[in-house]
């Protein structure tokens, strides 16, 4: 469980699941031309990031 953001926009958040949450970021770094950094991360799976995603409904900036 993860919560990552970039330098540039540091008030939006990617949360996903990952067991190798570096790697995941890597992958996700080479679309990005913000460097991307880990905020935040935690045990919990796909219960929590299910919960996460209801929780932050409102704001969500995409599909």
């Amino acid at each position: 469980m993860y919560a990552i953001s970039s330098g540039g926009t540091p008030e939006s958040f990617k949360i996903g699941v990952a067991k190798d949450i570096p790697l995941r970021i890597k992958s996700l770094q080479s679309g990005s031309a913000s460097t991307l950094e880990l905020r935040w991360s935690s045990r919990g799976g796909f219960p929590l990031e299910r919960y996460l995603h209801e929780q932050f409904n409102a704001r969500r900036t995409h599909g």
